[in-house]
């Protein structure tokens, strides 16, 4: 994984035009590149674990309203997020 996708992944918001904050033997043009290739990786695994998260509440919900009702299965155990 590259600094700048570390970077966007764990401490700012993906951004396609961020300044360059690293040194780097590549020309601008493809340290440019290199940027936008990984802001578009981080914002894509933010937008899947945004999905994940969404996925695990609704199985959260469902397991409550089941155990609610007294329809769950004996063998069911609550959703764990990852």
């Amino acid at each position: 994984m590259s600094l700048f996708s570390t970077l966007f992944c764990r401490e700012v918001p993906p951004d396609r035009f961020s300044p360059p904050i690293f040194a780097s033997p590549l020309s601008e043009r493809w340290h440019r590149v290199a940027i936008q290739q990984a802001s578009g990786t981080a914002q894509s695994w933010h937008s899947n674990r945004e999905q994940a998260y969404q996925n695990y509440l609704e199985a959260l919900e469902e397991y409550e309203e089941q155990q609610k009702h007294a329809t769950l299965d004996a063998q069911a155990s609550a959703p764990a997020w990852r």
